[in-house]
């Protein structure tokens, strides 16, 4: 997993199953939301797979996908 900078942040999931991105996701969202973070966090993920997983979370304003 690859982080950068917090003025662009771009997270790389791409060597992580569907599973473990997703919850990796998940955390990262949750995180955001308890300390205010109110900057979209970019997710580069391997398969379009684990955006259709997660299309029911209400994460659309945190996470965007890449």
């Amino acid at each position: 997993m690859t982080i950068k900078n917090k003025t662009d942040e771009i997270i790389d999931l791409t060597n992580l199953n569907i599973f473990d991105a997703a919850n990796k996701i998940v955390m990262i969202s949750t995180n955001n939301l308890t300390h205010n973070i109110s900057q979209k966090i970019k997710c580069k993920v391997a398969s379009s797979d684990i955006t259709d997983l997660l299309k029911n979370f209400p994460i659309s304003n945190i996470i965007e996908f890449i």
